[in-house]
């Protein structure tokens, strides 16, 4: 709460609500905040968004903007709706009052940051969820995002990596990193043996076979081309495997889909889309795998590591710090299918092994990346920003400050 014993207004900004990870850290961040000192609101740029209803379940109103660009709109135009989604923006800021506008993803933060402070909004506070290689190549982009900087009061980051990227590659962020990790709901995403067989039989996998578990949307630095080369050669040696993709599709689908007949595996590869119940297919899984280019800090693999799933990453972002080379899973070079084969081929032949390591990561995540716990640093960041207006002194659970 505010000094005046009222609950603390808390504007969300996102491009939408759809499935992916910084909208369901939002969801489940607002899910595990005390509404008694709390009073969040989600603004969504774009359309609401079909996870919207989770939110709108919760009594949490979700306000869409409409704002949306078209390849064929010339540099008129796209100025103009942007100038218009800012005024917008601000008149809706003006209307609901809030003490902080968090704001999530590039465009998000700086459009919602310029009409934060266009309607007197105390506090702004930016995020950066993954690297900044998107902005290789685009120095544009890094003039704006260090223009905003000047004007936000927080950023906060989700991995030690994506800390270090950002004092690497932006200006004007001294005293204001906040470095706080994501949680995974343990109740939600826990080890549930009675629905292994009943999702075995709903997806008609064999009950004899393994099964390897990839969650990530379908884009090319999620790395599924060489998550499927080493499909494709562990199933030389083992035909009693199932690979399972999870994943919206950014633009891969159909290449991937080529691919798996090519390397004719594509009996033993499934494309399940988007999926809402991750928690009973990943109870489904023997080991779980994340072949990523690049990351942030993946909320995949901590899903898989409460599920008690051992893991095998590739060494980008923060994937190394939840996941310890040896202790819980492996960690290889990213774009190396011989790598990842060579790791996965471990877990297989090891049951023992699996298990070990899936009970050591089911404890790493109680331990570290609770749910509670990222609620916890956000509550201590949001009301020590209130209090003492600015964050350079806070060291809370979880959380950690650095200057860059």
């Amino acid at each position: 709460m505010n000094g005046s014993g009222e609950k603390l207004k808390i504007v969300y900004i996102i491009g939408t609500l759809i499935p992916g990870g910084a909208e369901r850290h939002l969801i489940e961040l607002m899910k595990s905040l005390d509404r008694s000192e709390f009073h969040p609101i989600v603004y969504c740029m774009n359309d609401k968004g079909v996870l919207a209803e989770q939110v709108e379940a919760m009594s949490i109103q979700v306000k869409p903007f409409g704002y949306k660009t078209d390849p064929t709109d010339s540099i008129g135009v796209k100025i103009k709706k942007v100038i218009r989604l800012i005024l917008d923006l601000r008149k809706s800021l003006r209307k609901d009052r809030p003490q902080i506008v968090h704001s999530y993803l590039f465009w998000p933060n700086t459009f919602g940051t310029i009409a934060a402070k266009l309607a007197g909004i105390r506090f702004t506070i930016t995020s950066r969820r993954s690297l900044g290689l998107f902005k290789n190549g685009r120095p544009m982009m890094q003039r704006i995002e260090n223009a905003i900087n000047l004007l936000t009061d927080v950023i906060t980051v989700n991995s030690q990596e994506v800390l270090n990227d950002t004092v690497r590659r932006e200006k004007y962020v001294r005293d204001k990193l906040a470095l706080v990790y994501n949680g995974v709901d343990l109740n939600k995403f826990s080890t549930s043996p009675g629905m292994r067989e009943v999702w075995k039989r709903e997806l008609k996998i064999p009950a004899d076979h393994l099964v390897i578990t990839n969650v990530a949307n379908l884009a090319l630095c999620k790395g599924h081309v060489e998550f499927l080369e080493a499909a494709a050669e562990l199933l030389k040696s083992n035909p009693k495997l199932t690979f399972l993709l999870i994943g919206r599709d950014r633009g891969m689908l159909d290449s991937l889909t080529d691919l798996a007949r090519e390397l004719k595996i594509s009996n033993n590869v499934q494309f399940l889309g988007g999926c809402n119940n991750v928690e009973e297919i990943l109870n489904t899984s023997d080991i779980q795998v994340l072949s990523s280019y690049e990351e942030g800090f993946s909320n995949a693999i901590l899903e898989g590591m409460a599920v008690s799933l051992p893991m095998v990453v590739t060494n980008v972002g923060g994937n190394a710090e939840a996941v310890i080379d040896g202790y819980n899973g492996f960690v290889v070079p990213p774009k190396n299918s011989i790598a990842l084969a060579k790791a996965m081929s471990r877990l297989i032949e090891d049951v023992g092994l699996r298990q070990t390591m899936g009970w050591r990561g089911r404890t790493r995540a109680e331990s570290l990346f609770g749910l509670q716990a990222m609620a916890d640093s956000y509550r201590s960041l949001y009301l020590e920003l209130m209090d003492k207006g600015r964050i350079a002194s806070y060291a809370g659970k979880g959380a950690q400050y650095e200057s860059g």
